[in-house]
């Protein structure tokens, strides 16, 4: 009895290793990449490096005393092991040369050693994802902190990433707070940004921003599914009522159905919107091929999650007349606008109609309901009326030197954008008050509740 209390102790004391060296592990690279001044990055550093080899070595003792046979422990985890003996030869190389060497944190040696030890770090940080997820399924989680903690996970993840030189064009990361800034404008698909996404990024900053607006637009319910997916936990029936509230689906057994079939048509939609706008910036660019696929496949996802990011420093000014580029982003918007459940209620009556599915299987979703009702009107109402209310009181400013098609186009896409999505084919600054009044009521009405705008 008293060695079973003996392991149940050992593996709580082991748990709580594993949760605070991952803490302490992705606090240490935040801090690399932050501006702080020398003695203050020193003092830092140093205490997060040494906390973190105290609890390196800690975990692999504790693991080696719980394991029943050392042997068989070491042959298994002998790579593991090698690798935690040369991070703790390079972290006495290091600070033995950083305390008897004046000028060494600014060598290229210490630059060597600091990758090396943030490449560890990285690894550490995503082998114990593996291990928490094991601790995590022991743990009753409610559905309100899985969301929280999926999009504060993401939001954190993003940051982090952004933060690395590598993700910017001129290989300085962003500062902390920037880097924070610009991942939860990207997860909440807000388009607010502090820094010109179109210059200060590189490809890979640009990918990952790319990356959380996608993960952003597909919304709350896919994103705390996928967790509960990740965690290898059965869904409870309070994570099916809620999920199944937030998609409109009254079937709570066909959920994992209907999320399968929200990321494939997301998919499908992105797609043929990049098609669609590959063209038009094949027409209206001298971008090369690479760039052009990029650009493309950026601004479907950006357009269909209604984020409103762009890789052009004026947004979408330079394509206002452009009715490819211009009509294919506005009808993105307006589809990731009008929520997953309309889709697939009209995804399902056209399946009907068309006799590939059976009425009776699909049961209710066979014919058009109330939900999908009101948005489609609501929004035609909207749209029409913000392009009226555009046209009418920008008719002698900003679009005062456009023909009369051009007019319309544009003010038709700020209809459509303004709401949620954030794009723009005028300057804002040179808008008159009244429309920007207008503006922001539309802005307050937003979009239907479970689209990639409403997530």
């Amino acid at each position: 009895m008293r060695g079973i209390l003996f392991l149940d102790q050992g593996e709580s004391k082991l748990n709580l290793l594993i949760i605070s060296t991952l803490l302490l592990s992705i606090g240490s690279l935040f801090i690399s990449q932050m501006e702080f001044s020398r003695n203050i990055f020193l003092v830092l550093s140093n205490i997060l490096d040494f906390l973190i080899l105290g609890f390196l070595i800690t975990e692999v003792v504790l693991e080696f005393r719980l394991s029943v046979y050392k042997t068989i422990y070491i042959r298994k985890n002998i790579f593991s092991l090698l690798f935690v003996a040369v991070f703790v030869s390079l972290f006495f190389y290091n600070k033995a040369l950083l305390f008897t060497s004046l000028n060494f944190e600014d060598s290229g040696t210490a630059l060597l050693i600091l990758i090396i030890r943030n490449i560890f770090l990285l690894l550490k940080v995503l082998s114990r994802f593996k291990r928490l997820r094991t601790i995590l399924e022991s743990i009753h989680v409610h559905p309100a902190q899985t969301i929280f903690m999926s999009f504060l996970l993401v939001i954190l993840g993003g940051a982090l990433l952004l933060m690395m030189p590598f993700t910017a064009a001129e290989g300085n990361g962003l500062p902390f707070l920037n880097a924070l800034f610009t991942s939860t404008s990207a997860v909440c698909v807000t388009g607010l940004i502090v820094v010109d996404t179109a210059t200060y990024f590189s490809i890979w900053g640009q990918a990952i921003i790319l990356i959380l607006i996608q993960i952003g637009g597909l919304g709350i319910m896919i994103l705390s599914y996928f967790t509960v997916f990740v965690l290898r936990r059965a869904m409870s029936v309070e994570d099916k009522v809620l999920i199944s509230y937030m998609l409109s689906d009254d079937d709570m057994s066909s959920i994992s159905k209907t999320m399968k079939s929200i990321v494939g048509i997301t998919f499908l939609i992105e797609g043929v919107g990049a098609l669609i706008l590959f063209a038009g910036f094949v027409k209206n660019t001298t971008l090369s091929t690479g760039s052009l696929f990029f650009y493309s496949i950026f601004h479907s996802i950006s357009a269909f999650c209604n984020a409103g990011f762009a890789l052009f420093s004026d947004s979408l000014e330079g394509f206002s007349s452009s009715l490819l580029l211009s009509g294919g982003i506005a009808l993105l918007i307006i589809t990731g606008g009008i929520s997953f459940s309309v889709i697939t209620n009209l995804h399902s009556v056209i399946s009907v109609k068309l006799g590939k599915r059976d009425r009776e299987t699909l049961g209710g979703q066979s014919r058009i309901t109330l939900n999908t009702k009101i948005v489609l009107s609501f929004s035609a109402i909207l749209l029409i009326s913000g392009t009226l209310l555009f046209y009418a009181l920008e008719h002698g400013g900003t679009l005062k030197n456009m023909n009369m098609g051009n007019q319309y186009l544009t003010a038709f896409f700020q209809s459509v954008t303004l709401r949620t999505a954030g794009f723009n084919t005028v300057s804002f600054g040179s808008l008159a008050p009244p429309i920007l009044v207008v503006m922001m009521i539309y802005m307050f009405i937003g979009a239907a509740s479970g689209s990639t705008a409403g997530g």
